[in-house]
């Protein structure tokens, strides 16, 4: 009786271990199965105040207009709200983590494709993907302070359920609902704010200038 016990509790383990979900970690207009859309990582209108040669509009690579950016990761995280903060890291084995393509490459403004596992989430739950940018030379975490102080983004909340019965085909997999994002500083006022911040500056320089004169 015991030794079935033990039978069926590895299998259950087993089962347990072999159920856990996957995503195919991949936005390149070129995967298969993926929709006709503009996906791809771009620079931000800020950017180039880290860099005056990444323009608005940009596709990332790792090396655009010459910089060696080759440092620039891409990382996805999981949870449920938009919340990043409260999110799950896919870094199991570092596989949740990847590099961009070449400006060179046909499918710049991507990071390159992998299949990775969602720990805890099993075939035919939906969890919300929050996709994270930034420059791991700063710091192997990217939710960090010194990552935040350079080139940093992150998209927008979307969802993904992981493909439940049968043999799913291999576009199930994919982050459908991933629709592009990004990347410049955290740290920068909205233009506004920075319109407004500029403006006291000068008023208050003004006003120190007239009371020098007196």
């Amino acid at each position: 009786m015991k030794a079935i016990l033990l039978s069926a509790l590895i299998a259950f383990i087993t089962a347990s271990a072999t159920a856990q979900g996957t995503v195919t970690f991949a936005n390149a207009s070129t995967t298969g199965g993926l929709p006709a859309g503009n996906r791809n990582v771009r620079w931000s209108s800020v950017a180039s105040f880290i860099n005056p040669l990444l323009t608005a509009g940009g596709n990332v690579s790792s090396n655009y207009a010459g910089v060696n950016l080759s440092s620039l990761r891409a990382q996805l995280f999981f949870g449920t709200g938009s919340d990043l903060n409260t999110f799950t890291p896919v870094d199991f084995d570092h596989n949740g983590i990847s590099t961009f393509k070449q400006s060179t490459s046909a499918t710049a403004g991507s990071w390159f494709n992998k299949s990775v596992t969602l720990n805890g989430v099993l075939p035919g739950q939906t969890r919300d993907f929050i996709v994270v940018v930034w420059d791991s030379s700063l710091s192997p975490d990217p939710r960090s302070l010194e990552a935040k102080t350079g080139l940093w983004g992150s998209s927008n909340p979307f969802s993904y359920t992981v493909p439940a019965g049968g043999t799913p085909a291999p576009s199930e997999f994919l982050m459908l609902n991933f629709t592009g994002m990004t990347v410049g500083l955290f740290f920068f006022p909205e233009p506004s704010t920075a319109a407004i911040l500029g403006l006291g500056g000068m008023l208050v320089l003004l006003r120190r200038g007239r009371m020098i004169r007196r």
